[in-house]
């Protein structure tokens, strides 16, 4: 069985912070064909799809082009994805009511939205969702500095100058009316839980795959500057501590738009590493093979 993983397409972002110019919708056509003629099984986008805090209309774009042709196609947000518009359609939702929106749109463009339950075929089955950061992979360089006060999770989940919480409209902690950070992040290791318990044992199966946007190991994660606030919003080490307690074959995510790979027994751990420009996007192709 033939597998090909993409992710970060961030399908109507023209950023060039990676690349050698903005990743135009030719570009995206381009990379969608190249990826189609592999002749995927399975194909899976492990999140931060398109851009519709830009035009929510972006995200059906994104599910006609890359719609896998030749047989099943799985997708799941990142945190991009429930970035909300901030005027025109779309602007009155919260961060729930996006996430929400994703699956309702992959669901009538042919995609299955991974999310609390596992996808099977011919005995591999597949799990996932966006999981979230819950502050456990913060530098401990970061913790150190500064001269703010106590640097935990609390501090953490008020930082403003972290794009999700206005994008999202997600709570800071200063206000009840929207969801706070962490009730999100456990609400999305809660549906994790719920689709693993739904998978057979090890015996009894092919092959898991085990698909999340966040990152779940920390050899998966690039340490970007010092002394640095982002890292600490780019992983969730129970998601790594999930995959390995239920012996997966593949685990992939996304998020930090660097490559990283290892391996952790026989399990292949793998950090896409796309970026938004040209020239920055990549994709992985795993054969899995009868037992």
């Amino acid at each position: 069985m033939k597998l090909v993983f993409l992710s970060d397409l961030h399908y109507g972002n023209y950023a060039t912070l990676e690349g050698d110019g903005p990743f135009t919708n030719a570009d995206h056509e381009k990379l969608a064909q190249e990826v189609h003629d592999l002749k995927p099984d399975i194909l899976l986008v492990a999140g931060d799809c398109a851009e519709t805090c830009i035009d929510i209309a972006n995200m059906k774009r994104f599910l006609e082009i890359y719609k896998n042709p030749h047989g099943v196609s799985i997708c799941i947000p990142g945190n991009h994805d429930m970035w909300i518009p901030q005027h025109g359609e779309g602007s009155s939702m919260t961060a729930d009511e996006k996430y929400a929106w994703f699956y309702s749109e992959a669901k009538a463009a042919g995609w299955i939205g991974l999310k609390d339950e596992p996808f099977e075929k011919d005995g591999v089955w597949i799990v996932g969702n966006c999981g979230w950061y819950d502050f456990s992979t913060i530098d401990p360089e970061f913790m150190r500095s500064g001269t703010q006060g106590p640097r935990d999770a609390t501090w953490y989940e008020r930082w403003r100058d972290w794009s999700d919480y206005g994008w999202m409209k997600l709570d800071r902690g200063q206000t009840k009316s929207k969801t706070p950070m962490l009730d999100f992040c456990k609400a999305r290791m809660a549906e994790l839980e719920a689709s693993l318990a739904k998978v057979p044992a090890k015996a009894d199966r092919k092959a898991l795959v085990f698909m999340t946007h966040i990152v779940g190991f920390e050899r998966l994660q690039a340490w970007f500057r010092r002394p640095d606030q982002y890292r600490a919003y780019m992983g969730n080490v129970e998601i790594g501590k999930m995959a390995a307690k239920a012996e997966a074959d593949v685990y992939y995510c996304g998020h930090t738009h660097r490559e990283m790979k290892f391996e952790l027994g026989n399990m292949r751990c793998i950090n896409n590493g796309s970026g938004y420009g040209h020239g920055s996007k990549r994709y992985d192709v795993i054969e899995l093979g009868d037992k």
